[in-house]
């Protein structure tokens, strides 16, 4: 298309102004308007008479729809809004042809370029142009929820359970390592790398895998915590290795892999809408559960405890496979209203959408700082063959050790899986709505923490619970806030640095892990609750 035939196009929009500055070979041709032969300027714009408008007004036809350059990126909605593009032009040049010399009355329609004194000239990219009709014609159906990927996310948060639950005890005592001493705390720190794993990725794997799409790089955080689960069924529990370090490269592993994978799992199958988000979402406190609820059923029973590690790392692949068959492909979110901004880009504007979510952010923090260390302090507080259910010194009223602790699983389910179903009910649409509701988990957070200073097996079982529900609702409810409030290009980044900030919560508790232990006994050794013995010889005893 010619300098001239652009000019002129731009001309019969009241555009001319607009056009003078840009470059209109380098916008993209959303509708063929290379098709559109328009004749030379041969007459000045003051003397053209009606008659002439109304001629160069038969100019404006259509292009063909068959183009031989069109590609297969054409769709259904690209040729609506190409019909929609072109009847606007003719509808403009019919105005104009009608309308006295000099009249400025013909604009285009609002729903289709904006407030005409602020319109766009009419080569917007098709992003632009795609995302006024969508607007145009209101909001989309949301489609059938796609329930597989619920097992997709099941297998990460296996993955994660084995890493912080009861597993981790027993995988320490495999190691040989005693209750107190150097090793010990070499251990604690070594453990605390799948909260520092996941700290650094949430928002690092913008940075360090930039060049992959956010699908790609869930499937690559599969892979790490595929390799990240398998040390210690392979090299410890099945080869005998007692080395230390198998503890920090399996940890930080698998923290690499979680902390990719759940920030990125929502970004990706946000466009595929709520009812699939809820199903990823519940995948959640049910991994736990499998692992801490069925495990310890089994272990209780007599199965090797490596069975539970082995089960995890099958499930990875069979997950990998399920991500890969049904989340949405990069070229699905190229033609959406879904596609992702850079990170650069997302934190030029950060003012428009990262203060908002301050109270998701603190109560994100303290609600994990109560889930992630409430539950694993309860394993080295509860640490005899037996548990007592009403007194830490009792030797009556006896749990097995396994199955308290799949009670436990089973407690810390019901208040997760329940609490987020609620919290997609609440229907939360106000900014105030958000912030109580952020204001008052945070403040059961902090009961939670002081229930556990009792040292009673019953009341931890209330603590746990009460703990994992808030966890729940500030989960639930934080989703729904980012897909609700904050610009869907920028949702990856709301996601990544929501979930990063929430880790510094177990990250603090996870190095002061002993610390807790110790503050929580008080020094007091009983016969089943805050023994001092070396790990190897409860499993004896079991």
């Amino acid at each position: 298309m010619s300098a001239a035939n652009a000019k002129a196009l731009a001309t019969r929009m009241g555009l001319r102004g607009k056009t003078q500055s840009r470059d209109l070979n380098e916008r993209p041709a959303l509708a063929d308007v290379t098709n559109t032969v328009l004749p030379e300027e041969d007459e000045d714009e003051a003397t053209r008479t009606p008659v002439a408008k109304e001629a160069r007004a038969s100019d404006f036809t259509p292009p063909k729809e068959s183009r031989a350059d069109a590609g297969e990126d054409a769709t259904a909605m690209n040729g609506m809004m190409k019909a929609k593009f072109w009847e606007v032009q003719q509808q403009l040049a019919a105005c104009e042809a009608a309308s006295p010399e000099g009249s400025s009355e013909c604009t285009a329609p609002i729903g289709m370029f904006g407030d005409p004194s602020t319109r766009p000239d009419p080569f917007l990219d098709a992003e632009a142009q795609l995302r006024d009709l969508q607007n145009q014609q209101g909001p989309a159906q949301e489609p059938a929820p796609k329930r597989l990927l619920f097992f997709a996310m099941l297998c990460v948060f296996q993955g994660y359970a084995v890493m912080v639950g009861p597993c981790q005890q027993k995988f320490k005592s495999a190691l040989h390592v005693s209750q107190t001493g150097a090793s010990a705390e070499v251990f604690t720190q070594a453990a605390d790398f799948v909260h520092w794993g996941k700290f650094f990725m949430r928002v690092g794997h913008n940075l360090v895998f930039g060049c992959l799409s956010p699908r790609s790089r869930v499937l690559l955080a599969m892979s790490l915590l595929f390799v990240g689960c398998s040390i210690p069924p392979l090299f410890v529990f099945t080869l005998g290795y007692d080395w230390l370090g198998s503890v920090f490269l399996s940890y930080g592993l698998s923290g690499m892999g979680i902390g990719i994978s759940e920030c990125t799992f929502l970004s990706v199958v946000t466009p595929l809408g709520g009812a699939t988000k809820s199903w990823v979402i519940m995948a959640v406190p049910v991994g736990f559960a499998v692992i801490n609820i069925g495990g310890m059923i089994f272990t209780s029973i007599g199965v090797p405890v490596e069975s539970l590690y082995w089960y995890v790392v099958a499930w990875i692949p069979v997950g990998m496979f399920i991500f890969h068959t049904y989340a949405p492909k990069e070229r699905e979110v190229q033609v959406s209203t879904h596609r992702q901004s850079d990170l650069k880009q997302s934190f030029g504007v950060w003012r428009s959408w990262l203060p908002m979510m301050a109270p998701c952010l603190v109560a994100k923090v303290l609600v994990n700082f109560a889930m992630e260390n409430i539950t694993p302090v309860s394993f080295y507080t509860f640490n005899g063959a037996y548990v007592p259910m009403f007194d830490p010194a009792g030797t009556t009223h006896l749990m097995n050790h396994d199955l308290f602790f799949a009670l436990l699983g089973l407690v810390t389910l019901a208040g997760n899986a329940v609490s987020q179903h609620v919290a997609y009910k609440l229907n939360l649409r106000s900014y105030a709505a958000f912030v109580a509701l952020m204001v008052s988990c945070c403040l059961c957070a902090v009961v939670c923490c002081w229930l556990v200073t009792f040292k009673i097996a019953s009341v931890n079982l209330g603590a746990v619970f009460l703990a994992f529900w808030v966890n729940g609702t500030v989960y639930g409810a934080s989703t729904i806030f980012i897909d609700r409030f904050v610009p869907k290009e920028h949702n990856l980044l709301a996601y990544s640095l929501w979930c990063m900030i929430g880790d510094l919560g177990p990250i603090l508790g996870g190095a002061m892990m002993d610390v807790l232990r110790n503050f929580i006994c008080g020094g007091h050794a009983y016969t089943y609750t805050c023994r001092t013995h070396n790990l190897s010889s409860l499993l004896m005893q079991m």
